[in-house]
């Protein structure tokens, strides 16, 4: 069965050998607009699912690993492996100068019937972005008066509280509570929900042009200030999705954060967990034409 997936306004067609359960995570990213009316592909990346008994990995020159997965590569494509007591469960093969990817998994009852987000959890979600010109930010994604405001960090600093202060105080809306992922479109960078949210569970598929990235500190006292380029790359770079072992990758996704940063406000804010940082904030954007009243 043929399934299709917009994600960042990149559109994926899903084939795979089962049916695909469409869970609250992934339904506002189905898509059915997979040909055009000439019957052409309108997808910019395809996957192609299949079930095996056993699943082989072929030796590659470089091996190295990424959260639960073992990677294997070479300057043509890669293999993302998991593994569950020795034995492996699924092999996702990247090709670097390819739209067509492929991803073979364990022959298991608990692995049919899958829910359309989990699929998500095995392929190379943000190498497919970045083959559109996308990245991957860690960060609480909100909508205010029509712009996005992305708060960004490291894990506990705060993220989702902030995002929760905007919605509370001034009536904001959270797209996402974890990630975001950032593309530019007509010139300008927009931010998109992701059908992946970690614990925040809040997925919505909708896009606004990037006001402000508020990389967050924690401090008694409130300071604002917008980071020199040099300074907003070494700060902004720890919290995009990167493959450390993939040159090109590095690269290319280097590029985009710097093209960011040339247009985009980076602000490091620092503040106690107060709602008093919604009108600091707030002041600061409105003094500087990031959002309107």
């Amino acid at each position: 069965m043929e399934y299709g997936l917009e994600i960042a306004m990149v559109k994926i067609a899903i084939d795979i050998e089962d049916e695909l359960e469409i869970d609250s995570a992934s339904i506002d990213f189905m898509s059915k607009e997979l040909l055009d009316k000439d019957n052409q592909s309108l997808t910019d990346s395809s996957i192609k699912v299949a079930f095996s008994k056993e699943i082989e990995v072929e030796k590659m020159p470089f091996n190295d690993k990424f959260y639960s997965f073992d990677i294997y590569y070479d300057d043509s494509q890669e293999y993302r492996i998991l593994t569950d007591e020795e034995k492996v469960v699924s092999k996702f093969i990247f090709q670097n100068n390819k739209k067509s990817h492929f991803l073979t998994v364990l022959d298991h009852p608990a692995f049919h019937k899958w829910k359309a987000s989990n699929l998500l959890g095995f392929i190379s979600l943000e190498k497919i972005l970045l083959q559109n010109d996308g990245i991957i930010l860690h960060s609480s994604f909100v909508e205010i008066n029509g712009v996005s405001l992305l708060f960004s960090g490291i894990s506990g600093i705060g993220k989702s509280t902030q995002a929760d202060y905007w919605v509370e105080k001034r009536n904001a809306e959270i797209i996402n509570g974890d990630k975001s992922a950032l593309r530019k479109i007509n010139g300008r960078y927009y931010s998109f929900g992701l059908p992946v949210a970690g614990s925040s569970q809040i997925f919505k598929n909708k896009k606004y042009p990037v006001g402000a990235i508020v990389l967050l500190q924690q401090g008694e006292k409130f300071a604002i200030r917008k980071l020199a380029p040099l300074e907003a790359f070494v700060k902004l770079y720890p919290n995009v999705t990167i493959n450390y072992w993939d040159k090109n990758y590095v690269e290319r996704a280097s590029t985009i954060i710097r093209d960011i940063i040339s247009t985009v406000p980076i602000l490091e804010f620092t503040c106690p967990l107060s709602e008093l940082s919604v009108e600091y904030l707030e002041d600061y954007l409105l003094k500087e034409d990031v959002i309107n009243e």
